[in-house]
């Protein structure tokens, strides 16, 4: 199964470091690259598996190895316990992509004026890239080695502006 039950996103919404390490795991970061971009003792990452093991989302093997036990890409309740989490993940994100625009990021906004007809058929539009991107990443991880591909985010929102919650005069 591809989801986590609701008592898990429970226990991990209450330790966000944990939630973070599960992340990283599920999007094929290996115990020593998460302990290297995260500057984690090799204790430190054995009790964060270990803790993952006991909640029944990895399987402990030799020394810093771990199986994901949930099928990935896994589908999170993001009207869930981890809500706040991943609204504070896409915020960073953001924050990084707009001060990254020269090296290796894109960031786009605008506010336009339409009429709902048209923003429905842009919102349409963006939901087919966004499979195309997930089919197109899928293939890659099918058939590029391990070492060959690099994580990238994608974040996306669209909706009518509201004006006064954003920018508060």
């Amino acid at each position: 199964a591809n989801r986590v039950s609701p008592e898990i996103e429970r226990r991990l919404a209450a330790r966000p470091a944990l939630l973070f390490v599960f992340i990283m795991l599920s999007e094929k970061f290996t115990a020593e690259g998460i302990m290297r971009s995260q500057g984690l003792s090799e204790a430190s990452m054995f009790l964060y598996l270990r803790d993952l093991e006991e909640l029944g989302l990895v399987a402990l093997g030799r020394g810093l190895s771990a199986r994901l036990l949930v099928d990935t890409p896994i589908q999170w309740d993001f009207e869930g316990p981890l809500k706040p989490h991943f609204e504070m993940t896409n915020k960073n994100f953001i924050g990084w992509a707009i001060g990254h625009l020269e090296q290796a990021a894109t960031f786009i906004s605008f506010s336009r004026r339409m009429r709902p007809e048209t923003a429905e058929m842009l919102r349409r539009e963006a939901d087919e890239l966004a499979e195309r991107a997930k089919l197109l990443a899928h293939h890659d991880q099918h058939t590029t080695p391990e070492d060959q591909l690099t994580g990238y985010k994608w974040t996306f929102a669209f909706g009518a502006t509201p004006f006064p919650a954003i920018m508060p005069i």
